[in-house]
C-alpha cells in the first residue's frame, strides 16, 4: 500500500464542524422534542424557507418554542453545510466526501419532513392529497403523526451519521493501525450494528407513541406503549451485552469509555420511561410545558439519541480495529 493511501488527507475544521454537529443536533432534538411534548408544532402554521428570517421574530408561549426549533434547525443546517463544503475542498478521501454528502442530503430530507408535517396540519389540500396517497381518509390524523414520526426518526439517523463522520474525520481514526490478532473486532462490530437497529426500531416506536398523543389525555394507546415499554427490556439487553463485549476487549480502552455512559443511561432511560407511565395514571400530562413531567418526557427522547449516539461511536471505532486486522483474517 503506498504511502498516500496510508496517510491522506484530513481536514481538522471539517472533524471540528463535525463534533459542532453532533452536539448541535442534540440540541435540536431536545428542542424538537419540547415542541412535541408541549403539542405545540402548530403553533406557526406558516414555513417558508426562502424568509426563514421571519423565525428569529420575537415571540413567547408555543409560538416561541416552535420558532426556537426553527432557529437551531437553521444554525445547524449551515454547519452542516460548511462541514461538507470543507470536507469536499480539504479531505483527500472519496469515502469521506460522500459521506458529507449524505449527511447534506439528509439535513435537507429531514427539513423537509418538518415542513411537511406543519404544512399538512395548516393547508387542507395537501392534507387530502398526501393521505391520498395512502387511502387514509383526510380527516384522520394519518399525514400528521406520518409526517412527525418521519421528521423525528430522521433527526436520530442523522445524529448517527454525524458521530459516523466525526469519528471517520479524526485523529485516531487514520493512527489506529494496530492488528487485532483475536479477530473480535468483527463481532464486536456485528452486534455494535444489531444494537444500533435496535435502537432505531424503539426510537421509531417511541416517536409513534408520542407523535399519535398515545400517552396524552383520553384513551391510553395500550398497544402501541406497551410494545414500545416492552421493547426497551431488549434494547437495554443489547447494550448491556455490548458493553461487556466492549469491556472485554483486548483494546477495551478505546472502546469501554462511552459504553459505560452508554449503559447508565440506558438505565436512566428506563426510569424516565417509568416515570412518563407513572404522570400519565397521575393524570398530570397536561400541566405547564416547563413542568416536572413535561421535561421528563422531553428528557427521555434525548435521553434516547445519546444513547445511540455513544453506540454508533462504539461500533465506529470497533469498525475501525476489525478494518485494522490481516486480510486473511478479516475475511476480505
Amino acid at each position: 500500500m503506498s504511502r498516500s493511501l496510508q496517510q491522506p488527507q484530513r481536514s481538522r475544521l471539517a472533524h471540528g464542524l463535525s463534533v459542532l454537529a453532533v452536539f448541535g443536533s442534540l440540541v435540536l432534538i431536545a428542542f424538537g422534542a419540547h415542541v412535541t411534548t408541549s403539542r405545540t408544532g402548530d403553533s406557526d402554521p406558516y414555513w417558508e424557507i426562502l424568509r426563514f428570517w421571519v423565525w428569529f421574530r420575537e415571540a413567547e408561549g408555543g409560538l416561541a418554542y416552535e420558532l426556537n426549533h426553527r432557529k437551531v434547525a437553521t444554525l445547524l443546517g449551515l454547519i452542516i453545510t460548511a462541514m461538507a463544503v470543507v470536507t469536499w475542498l480539504l479531505d483527500s478521501r472519496k469515502s469521506m466526501k460522500r459521506l458529507a454528502l449524505a449527511a447534506l442530503i439528509l439535513t435537507i430530507v429531514q427539513g423537509a419532513f418538518g415542513a411537511g408535517r406543519v404544512k399538512v396540519q395548516s393547508d387542507p389540500a395537501l392534507r387530502e392529497w398526501f393521505s391520498g396517497l395512502f387511502g387514509a381518509s383526510p380527516e384522520s390524523e394519518f399525514a400528521r403523526v406520518f409526517m412527525g414520526v418521519m421528521h423525528a426518526t430522521l433527526a436520530q439517523a442523522m445524529l448517527a451519521v454525524l458521530v459516523f463522520f466525526a469519528v471517520l474525520s479524526s485523529r485516531w481514526w487514520l493512527r489506529s493501525a494496530d492488528p487485532v490478532a483475536d479477530g473480535s473486532a468483527r463481532s464486536l462490530r456485528r452486534l455494535g450494528v444489531l444494537t444500533i437497529c435496535c435502537l432505531l426500531l424503539q426510537l421509531v416506536l417511541g416517536a409513534y407513541v408520542r407523535h399519535s398523543y398515545a400517552f396524552h389525555e383520553g384513551e391510553l394507546s395500550l398497544p402501541a406503549v406497551l410494545i414500545h415499554a416492552g421493547f426497551a427490556i431488549v434494547v437495554l439487553s443489547a447494550v448491556a451485552i455490548l458493553w461487556r463485549r466492549a469491556r472485554d476487549h483486548r483494546q477495551a480502552g478505546a472502546l469501554t469509555g462511552p459504553m459505560n455512559v452508554a449503559l447508565g443511561l440506558s438505565l436512566l432511560q428506563l426510569l424516565l420511561g417509568l416515570f412518563a407511565w407513572y404522570f400519565r395514571v397521575k393524570g398530570r400530562l397536561a400541566d405547564s410545558p416547563w413542568s416536572s413531567p413535561m421535561l421528563l418526557r422531553t428528557a427521555h427522547v434525548v435521553c434516547g439519541a445519546a444513547i445511540l449516539a455513544l453506540v454508533v461511536w462504539t461500533t465506529c471505532r470497533a469498525h475501525r480495529l476489525a478494518m485494522a486486522l490481516p486480510a486473511a483474517e478479516e475475511g476480505a
